[in-house]
C-alpha cells in the first residue's frame, strides 16, 4: 500500500515570518529616523532657530500685545502717524470762538413811545375835560360837591393817575380841575417827555457806557428794525432826563399863561419819564452763542510717519 504520509510543499515557517516582519518594520523605523534626526534635519532646526531668535531680538515688542490708547491718555514712547491726520487745535479754535463772541454788540431794546405815553397823556386830559363837562361845579371847588360827587371825583382822580401810570399828586390835579384841563398844558407836556424818550432813557448809563468801545445795536420793537449806535452819549438816565426837562421851567413860564401851569406841566412830565432803553439780554446771548457756533476749529497737519 501507497505510504499516505501527506507531503507538505516547502514553506517559510513562523519563526522565519516573524523575524522577516521584524526586520521590515525596524528598517522602516531606521528610515524615519534618519529622516527627523539626519544632517538635513538638523540644518533646518538649526536655521529654524536662529531666525525666531534674531526675529525676537529685532522686534522685541512682537510677541507683546500692542497697548490701546483712550482720548486724553499719554504715551509712554514716541507714535509715528500711519496715515496723514488732520488734529484739532482746541486751544485756538476756543480762544477764537472767544473773540467772536466779545465781537458781538449788545442788543438793546428802544421803544421810541414809551409804552404809548403819548396817547395815555391824551386820554388823561380827554377824560378830565369830559368829567367838567358833567360836573361843572367841580372846576369852582370841590369842597361844594355832593356826597355822591365827591365820591365821584374822587373816582376820576383815582383813574387819572391810573391812565398816566404815576403817583397820585393832589396839587397837580387840583390845578388841573380848576384851569379845566387846558390844551397848552397836555401840550407842553407832549412836547416835554418826547425830548427825551426819542433819545432813549435807560436805568443805568454806567452799565451801558461801558460798550462805549464798540456800541450797540438799538432795536426797535414797533419796527423791528436795527440800529448800530456808538455814540452813547446821546441817552440819558432818568436823572439826567428829568433834570433836562426841570431846566425848562422858566422858560416855560414866559410861553404858558401862567407859572401855575408851567409848574404843573414840568411836575406831570417829570412824573412820566421812565426808561424807555432796555438791554435784551436773551436775544444778545444768542448771538454770541451763533457767533461761537460760524467759528470753524482749527486743525494742525500731521504727515505720515511724523
Amino acid at each position: 500500500m501507497p505510504d499516505k504520509t501527506k507531503i507538505r510543499p516547502p514553506g517559510r515557517s513562523k519563526t522565519q515570518k516573524r523575524g522577516e516582519r521584524e526586520s521590515f518594520h525596524g528598517g522602516k523605523h531606521s528610515k524615519n529616523k534618519v529622516r527627523w534626526f539626519g544632517p538635513n534635519a538638523q540644518k533646518w532646526a538649526i536655521l529654524i532657530g536662529l531666525s525666531t531668535i534674531i526675529s525676537i531680538l529685532l522686534f522685541p515688542n512682537a510677541l507683546t500685545r500692542p497697548k490701546i490708547y483712550k482720548l486724553g491718555d499719554v504715551a509712554d514712547r514716541d507714535i509715528k502717524a500711519s496715515r496723514e491726520l488732520l488734529i484739532e487745535n482746541n486751544e485756538l479754535t476756543e480762544k477764537s470762538r472767544q473773540e467772536a463772541t466779545k465781537e458781538v454788540l449788545p442788543v438793546y431794546d428802544f421803544d421810541p413811545t414809551g409804552t404809548n405815553i403819548l396817547a395815555r397823556i391824551g386820554d388823561a386830559f380827554s377824560a378830565g375835560r369830559q368829567y367838567l363837562a358833567e360836573v361843572p361845579s367841580a372846576a369852582d371847588s370841590l369842597e361844594k360837591l355832593t356826597k355822591g360827587q365827591s365820591t365821584n371825583a374822587d373816582a376820576f382822580k383815582q383813574g387819572f393817575f391810573e391812565t398816566l401810570d404815576v403817583a397820585p399828586d393832589a396839587k397837580v390835579i387840583g390845578l388841573l380841575i380848576k384851569s379845566g384841563f387846558p390844551w397848552e398844558v397836555e401840550e407842553t407836556t407832549i412836547d416835554l417827555v418826547t425830548q427825551v424818550q426819542k433819545k432813549g432813557i435807560v436805568i443805568n448809563k454806567v452799565i451801558l457806557e461801558r460798550q462805549s468801545g464798540m456800541g450797540i445795536f438799538l432795536h426797535n420793537i414797533h419796527t423791528g428794525q436795527e440800529l448800530k449806535v456808538t455814540d452813547l452819549n446821546r441817552f440819558y438816565d432818568v436823572k439826567a432826563a428829568r433834570k433836562i426837562v426841570n431846566g425848562q421851567r422858566q422858560s416855560l413860564e414866559k410861553s404858558l399863561s401862567s407859572s401855575r401851569l408851567a409848574e404843573v406841566a414840568v411836575k406831570l412830565s417829570v412824573a412820566l419819564i421812565k426808561p424807555n432803553l432796555t438791554f435784551n439780554k436773551r436775544e444778545t446771548e444768542l448771538r454770541k452763542d451763533l457767533a461761537r457756533k460760524l467759528v470753524k476749529p482749527f486743525y494742525f497737519k500731521v504727515k505720515k510717519g511724523e
